[in-house]
């Protein structure tokens, strides 16, 4: 079985049913030309971004299992001062960060990238996901920012202008906490042969998988406030 990606994890937070449909494999999306767009977007920005950091170590190859194998050796390295899209692996939760800079007391600096000119909410559970992975490893944490869009960058701007950089370090460190306890349960959930029962939520909206069954709540409905004019209907003519 596929081992508990962020992507699964932060799923399985509001939807177990599709976050378990996800590990199990279950799910198979089609890349549209827009997600193909938005792959190559990030791709292009991921590297403006490293380009910040000169004297970086790129582990670039895209086999999970050989980025793991390579990252404790480059981080357990004095000589390496900044890497690139490191990989961790630790009680089936997986993960990569974008960018890891070693501060003078051995700790890290964490740093996300983002391809958005605006702060949001979503970015917090993402790199408390990443943050939560990397400790659990052993690594300690110190920092923790997110690199996004300037608002103010101009064709021409140096490179470095491009981006704006936040520190997130508090709320993440909190949002850590909260994952702690539900981090077993979400894996085993997530693990069990036997998939969630599905409860529509708030958070369904847009879903497409819960399209069918929120078509279906719509029609019960439907029904029900059509039985209700027709007995009004039918009581008021029988009052005539």
């Amino acid at each position: 079985m596929r081992p508990l990606t962020k992507r699964i994890f932060l799923t399985a937070l509001t939807c177990p049913t599709l976050g378990w449909l996800m590990r199990q494999d279950q799910i198979h999306n089609t890349i549209t030309a827009a997600d193909r767009f938005q792959i190559e977007q990030g791709q292009e920005l991921g590297k403006r971004a490293r380009a910040l950091y000169p004297e970086g170590t790129l582990i670039a190859t895209r086999e999970f299992d050989s980025a793991v194998a390579a990252t404790p050796n480059l981080m357990s390295d004095p000589d390496t001062k900044t890497l690139f899209e490191p990989a961790f692996l630790t009680d089936d939760f997986a993960t990569r960060a974008d960018i890891l800079t070693r501060k003078p007391d051995g700790s890290w600096h964490m740093t996300e990238v983002k391809a958005s000119t605006n702060d949001k909410a979503e970015f917090i559970d993402d790199m408390a996901y990443t943050t939560f992975v990397i400790e659990r490893t052993g690594f300690n944490i110190s920092e923790i920012s997110l690199l996004l869009i300037s608002k103010e960058y101009r064709l021409g701007m140096p490179p470095e202008n491009l981006f704006v950089e936040l520190n997130h370090t508090k709320e993440v460190k909190t949002r850590v906490e909260d994952f702690k306890p539900i981090c077993t349960e979400l894996e085993e959930l997530t693990r069990t042969p036997q998939k969630p029962e599905p409860e529509l939520r708030l958070e369904c909206r847009g879903c497409a998988r819960s399209l069918r069954y929120s078509t279906m709540l719509g029609y019960l409905w439907m029904l029900w406030i059509t039985s209700r004019r027709i007995y009004g209907l039918k009581h008021c003519t029988a009052q005539l």
